[in-house]
């Protein structure tokens, strides 16, 4: 549900099917840095790939966390190397 309801929903968007878990924590003395993760299972399906990103200690004020990371690398695999999400050779 983090895909499709959840924080992890731009994932939704990208040309394979995935399930995702997210998650952060406020670290540091005054909680001013974040880490975050995200992990995530590819294609849903018929799962064959894992993928899991941590960033740790980014900006509070951030926008820029796991999962924007995560989309980035799946379009760049879309792009760059289609077999690894084309669903169809899971088949």
């Amino acid at each position: 549900l983090a895909v499709t309801e959840g924080t992890a929903g731009p994932l939704f968007s990208l040309p394979v099917t995935m399930a995702a878990k997210t998650g952060t924590a406020e670290v540091g003395v005054n909680r001013d840095k974040l880490n975050s993760w995200l992990t995530a299972f590819f294609p849903y399906e018929n799962p064959k790939y894992s993928l899991t990103v941590i960033m740790e200690k980014g900006p509070s004020d951030n926008e820029i966390g796991a999962t924007t990371v995560a989309i980035n690398f799946i379009k760049w695999i879309s792009e760059n190397a289609p077999e690894y999400i084309d669903q169809n050779i899971f088949d």
